[in-house]
């Protein structure tokens, strides 16, 4: 283990999901597409924000519109919409063709917070080892849920979602810088949570290597 992972505190637990949100954690949590949710991170220390970078989703004909731009402006935009009383916790961005999105979100319901991963196709489930507690996940929770989660899509022996998808670019031929670059794990909640992924991918490929 790296000495900068002995640095990482995998027990870190925020206060409240659902607390007065700063502008950058709205951004960081409702917006979306991922272009129009880095686009407005970037807006911050600029105090200028768009009114067209914060609503949630795009209709259906900006995306269309956006799309024929560039694929990636498509990017998050068809995750399913939040419940009400529901927030994104973390994402995981692929850069694929279209940059594909997936949402670990957590919903308030009474005294229980609930957790399920989303994806934009609606035919995904994913299982879950930490589905319902009594308050924030923990970092190495939070972990568990990326990493120990079953997908009914693909098999992935428990393995969960970050790391098949980053060994199946390196099987592709892709050189470990690419491999790194083509998933990234993001939160505005778990501020460490995308260096520990950056140093696991490290891991990961020296254990490969042996």
């Amino acid at each position: 283990m790296s000495d900068t992972k002995l640095k990482m505190d995998l027990s870190f637990q925020p206060d409240d999901y659902f607390r007065d949100l700063t502008f950058e954690e709205k951004a960081g949590t409702k917006i979306f597409g991922e272009a129009r949710r880095v686009g407005a991170l970037k807006k911050v220390k600029a105090k200028h924000y768009p009114p067209e970078l914060v609503g949630r989703k795009f209709h259906s004909y900006l995306r269309q519109e956006e799309g024929r731009k560039h694929p990636w402006l498509m990017g998050g935009e068809y995750l399913p919409s939040l419940y009400d009383d529901e927030i994104e916790i973390c994402r995981v961005v692929l850069k694929s063709t279209t940059l594909d999105v997936i949402s670990l979100r957590a919903r308030k319901i009474e005294s229980k917070l609930h957790f399920r991963l989303v994806d934009e196709h609606e035919t995904t489930d994913y299982e879950l080892p930490h589905k319902m507690t009594d308050h924030p996940l923990s970092m190495r929770e939070v972990i568990d849920n990326l990493d120990r989660c079953v997908s009914s899509q693909t098999i992935n022996d428990g393995q969960g979602i970050v790391k098949p998808w980053f060994f199946d670019q390196i099987e592709n031929g892709e050189t470990f810088d690419e491999a790194s670059k083509f998933i990234t794990v993001h939160s505005v909640f778990y501020p460490e949570l995308e260096n520990y992924y950056e140093e696991m991918k490290v891991e990961w490929f020296e254990q490969k290597m042996v």
